[in-house]
């Protein structure tokens, strides 16, 4: 039996995105069902009603669904048999269920991030898909992934580097009558998590957890974004980022919220809504809150800080990428930087464009110059500034 996975020519290339019927996933499926027109599209999971609407609706004959549980392992590993790479686009918790699956179906593997300790948890996988020819991309959505691209950049063009910042700001310009009262862009119950469990930030070369909710600054994301009070949250970047280049002593990643909307997630955190006891009954409530049902209009700019030196002389390099709705896919730009960077890299795979193997963050084996070019091709636009 083959335990090792080896590149097919000539055959059609198959991509399986769990849970691609969900707010990010449909995003990616759409991304795919564009841009990649003559590989096979599976959309996998338990909502098989869901999942045929949301197929109906794409009108793609490329796009087809196939039941599965991802808490079966071994009913995943069937699900993604000849499969060429996996989106996971499911909850945080089970991305390492998922690579066991991946592993037994011997299929690349990708996810949208996991909140640091879960990161930190798969990374020590690395062994097990080197072995078996895979790749595994940790954190390949908005933040982390596209966040992971730009500090790259920054960093690469520096000689020493000493600290990298991610930050994400949006501005929401969609006109909505009678808006509910709240209502959430991505999963909720990772938003409660983000906004309760203490952030882990890298400073003074060691890491540290803090308190949720602070670290508060104000960043000035410039021109329609403007400025923005940020605050630390638990994020991936820094388990990788910080251990790029020697000599990094701070890192760590902040958002933006609008302000009504985290005045309110705030009063359900501290409400106790948001306690490991309470957190999946009252993610499954706001889950069931209706989105409004018009064309989004907003901006997302991901930024990513670097200071450090070259050629002697202290830096600071800003690497900014901004993205923009895409109404015919009703998504914002929050949506498509975060559900259109997994379908690049699924795609880049499929074809055999990245020949790293293991468990790696986007920064060691996205080549930068085709992922950007993709992005562009959707709307997106990269700034690099230096002071």
């Amino acid at each position: 039996m083959n335990n090792k996975r080896e590149l097919s020519k000539n055959v059609p290339k198959k991509i399986v995105v769990l849970g691609g019927y969900g707010a990010m996933g449909r995003i990616a499926v759409r991304d795919l069902a564009q841009y990649a027109k003559k590989m096979d599209i599976i959309i996998a999971g338990r909502d098989e009603k869901k999942a045929n609407a949301f197929i109906r609706e794409l009108k793609s004959k490329n796009v087809s669904f196939v039941s599965c549980d991802v808490n079966d392992i071994r009913q995943t590993a069937h699900a993604l048999k000849g499969a060429d790479v996996c989106i996971n686009a499911v909850q945080y918790e089970l991305n390492e269920k998922i690579m066991r699956a991946c592993l037994l179906a011997l299929c690349h593997y990708l996810d949208l991030g996991g909140l640091f300790h879960m990161t930190k948890k798969q990374l020590k996988w690395h062994g097990k898909f080197k072995r078996a020819g895979l790749l595994a991309v940790l954190g390949m959505g908005a933040a982390p992934g596209v966040t992971n691209i730009l500090a790259k950049i920054g960093m690469d063009k520096l000689d020493s580097v000493s600290e990298v910042y991610l930050r994400v700001g949006d501005m929401d310009f969609t006109e909505v009558k009678n808006p509910p009262v709240l209502w959430f862009t991505y999963s909720p119950k990772t938003i409660l998590e983000e906004h309760s469990v203490p952030p882990v930030i890298f400073t003074k070369g060691q890491f540290k957890e803090i308190p949720a909710r602070s670290l508060k600054e104000k960043e000035d994301f410039g021109g329609k974004v403007g400025k923005q009070t940020t605050m630390a949250t638990l994020h991936s970047e820094a388990a990788t980022l910080s251990k790029y280049k020697p000599g990094i002593r701070e890192c760590n990643f902040q958002i933006a919220f609008p302000d009504d909307f985290e005045e309110k997630v705030s009063l359900l955190v501290e409400a106790g809504f948001a306690k490991p006891e309470n957190i999946d009954f009252t993610a499954k409530i706001l889950s069931q809150i209706p989105k409004p049902n018009v064309k989004p209009n907003d901006l997302e700019l991901l930024r990513a800080r670097v200071h450090g030196k070259k050629d002697g002389k202290s830096k600071t390099i800003i690497v900014d990428a901004l993205f923009k709705s895409i109404p015919r896919w009703s998504a914002g730009g929050g949506d498509v930087d975060t559900g259109s960077p997994p379908s690049v890299v699924a795609q880049m795979l499929a074809r055999g464009q990245i020949s790293s193997r293991g468990v790696l963050p986007p920064e060691l084996c996205v080549p930068v110059k085709p992922f950007l070019n993709e992005l562009k091709r959707r709307g997106m636009k990269l700034k690099v500034s230096f002071k």
